[in-house]
């Protein structure tokens, strides 16, 4: 998954999430049913971002803010994505 693609993903995601009105606890449902609509198995969609998610720690000094911030979510670091 290439970095950019990914985080637009993950934005593209929260954002629906968001505007849905879905808490948190429905993060994994919206995942799956992401994952079926765009043509992936919900284990691969799992892997991939949380692929994305470490290279973005890896390279946390060359991301962006929001980049760090969604790799967070993705990684269930739910008080580190806050800030």
């Amino acid at each position: 998954m290439h970095n950019q693609a990914g985080a637009e993903q993950i934005a593209a995601l929260k954002a629906e999430l968001s505007s849905q009105g879905h808490k948190s606890d429905d993060l994994i449902e919206a995942m799956g049913d992401w994952a079926k609509a765009n043509g992936f198995a919900i284990a691969d969609a799992n892997s991939h971002v949380r692929q994305w998610a470490e290279e973005i720690k890896q390279r946390k000094q060359a991301a962006t803010g929001d980049e760090k911030a969604l790799a967070e979510l993705a990684l269930k670091h739910y008080g580190v994505a806050a800030q």
